[in-house]
């Protein structure tokens, strides 16, 4: 692997259309590599109104999508689809499909519902990650660490961020949080598709070369495996496992509801992106989609409770200590909102 390249810090405006620019360069660069039009069958197992059934449809390798597959069966039954399976593993709904495979499609109120809520709770710390990159004033430096691997049931999805020194003693106001919460929504307002492409680990530390921490993860992903996946939502690129929702859209409600400043303890229960005694902060954020909307006196309970810290199911004592407070002016660091 290629050795890693610090650049020095740019605007990250420019660091987003940087990742975005060599994203759609690599996607057009693989696309052109399907040469020839190849059929493949694809076995889609579903339920009929007589039981389980199975349909073999004729698609293209290397183009056609389980969206695709499924906007053969009815334009209903793609917009209810949320994760794949392929080959009974989850599969990214617009990941094109390159062999003879069997697939199911997993919605928000059918089987396989764990593989639905960890995909759906990737995909909104996806959303927050895009949110806090383009949020702050450029004279502010923002960096993003990662979406810890956090579960449905502990109430809010994160996302860690290292703050400009000038925010140590920030505390954000509400209305800065609602200010967050609105440019979420306009993300989600705009359909975006999450975009999935799988890159050399080159091409993905070129991509990330301001941010040394996301090349150290890029480094731990290369060392297991060949390739690294990467996301896309509007400009916003991003390191995921995925699979991820297919559109923003299917996300309904939503409030980004905390921001909790964290010191790393211990840099190998953390792992290398998070050096001991570093500084950082996790935001958090809650959602439902757009089939499992809530009374909204529920709404503002399960918001309430998701500006609880959240800690990672794996060790959380030793992982991270919340410093003590101190009180401090609510600091105008954000733009204006949209």
């Amino acid at each position: 692997m290629a050795s890693r390249v610090f650049r020095l810090p740019c605007s990250s405006s420019l660091q987003s259309s940087h990742r975005s620019l060599l994203f759609s360069e690599e996607l057009r660069r693989q696309q052109a590599q399907v040469a020839r039009v190849e059929k493949i069958r694809v076995r889609l197992n579903r339920k009929g109104p007589d039981g389980p059934e199975t349909k073999t449809l004729l698609m293209n390798r290397g183009v056609s999508t389980p969206y695709n597959c499924a906007m053969h069966i009815s334009e209903w039954l793609s917009k209810r689809s949320v994760v794949a399976l392929v080959d009974d593993r989850p599969y990214h709904m617009l990941r094109p499909l390159h062999a003879d495979c069997s697939l199911s499609l997993l919605n928000f109120v059918g089987e396989r519902l764990e593989e639905v809520n960890k995909a759906y709770w990737r995909s909104c710390a996806f959303i927050l990650g895009a949110v806090l990159e383009s949020a702050f004033k450029d004279e502010f430096a923002v960096t993003l660490l990662r979406a810890p691997d956090v579960p449905v049931i502990s109430g809010a999805f994160c996302y860690d961020v290292i703050l400009d020194q000038k925010l140590d003693n920030w505390k954000p106001s509400e209305a800065q949080f609602q200010a967050l919460t609105r440019r979420a929504f306009a993300l989600l307002g705009k359909n975006l598709p999450y975009e999935h492409l799988s890159l050399h680990p080159n091409l993905a530390l070129q991509m990330f070369q301001e941010n040394r921490y996301k090349q150290e993860q890029i480094e731990e992903i290369a060392s297991q495996q060949e390739e690294v996946t990467v996301y896309r939502l509007g400009d916003f690129v991003d390191l995921s496992e995925g699979p991820l929702i297919p559109y923003s859209s299917l996300c309904f409600q939503f409030a980004i509801t905390a921001a909790h400043p964290l010191k790393g303890k211990d840099s190998a229960s953390e792992a290398s992106a998070f050096p001991a005694g570093y500084d950082f902060h996790r935001f958090q954020g809650l959602s439902l989609p757009v089939y499992q909307r809530a009374h909204h006196v529920i709404w503002h309970k399960l918001v309430k409770r998701a500006t609880r810290l959240v800690l990672e199911s794996s060790g959380n004592s030793d992982q991270a200590t919340q410093p003590q407070s101190s009180d401090s002016p609510s600091t105008p660091v954000l733009p204006s909102p949209p």
